[in-house]
């Protein structure tokens, strides 16, 4: 004769109950579920080189963005005091190409047609970048801080 559990379980695999979670075993999976969940969401993998930047005076706020895997800055916003020939809209930088494994963007210009320069990025901390800029043997490094996105 077969004893009770045997019998339940067979009642259970003919009604197709056989796989049933008790609420313990719910609320786990839920929970390990809503876990992964905020993982997957809070993980950081933001590109470094995207989004609003302050150049070093904070008289001019470009956005990088990235167009088939070649970066490029777009002024979002100017100050009077801003020296730049550049109006809101216009390309700032142009034809940056990331090295193999996103650590620095690389042969891009700076500027417009009447002063340009090529430059280097490189991310300098969470919310910093750090631009090289050269012409012929002389450069200039500054530092552009991570801006608020509109």
């Amino acid at each position: 004769m077969k004893n009770k559990q045997s019998i339940i379980d067979t009642e259970r695999r003919s009604q197709g109950k056989a796989f049933q979670f008790s609420n313990q075993q719910r609320r786990m999976v839920i929970g390990l579920f809503l876990f992964t969940l905020s993982l997957w969401a809070s993980a950081d993998n933001t590109n470094p080189f995207t989004g609003i930047w302050w150049n070093e005076n904070q008289t001019l706020k470009v956005r990088i963005v990235a167009d088939d895997n070649v970066y490029k800055g777009i002024v979002v916003w100017k100050s009077e005091a801003s020296e730049a020939k550049m109006k809101e809209g216009d390309v700032f930088l142009k034809a940056l190409k990331p090295n193999g494994d996103l650590t620095r963007l690389e042969d891009g210009i700076i500027g417009n047609e009447n002063r340009s320069a090529k430059c280097t990025i490189t991310p300098a901390g969470k919310d910093k970048l750090e631009v090289k800029m050269s012409k012929g043997f002389l450069f200039k490094t500054v530092t552009w801080t991570k801006a608020e996105e509109e």
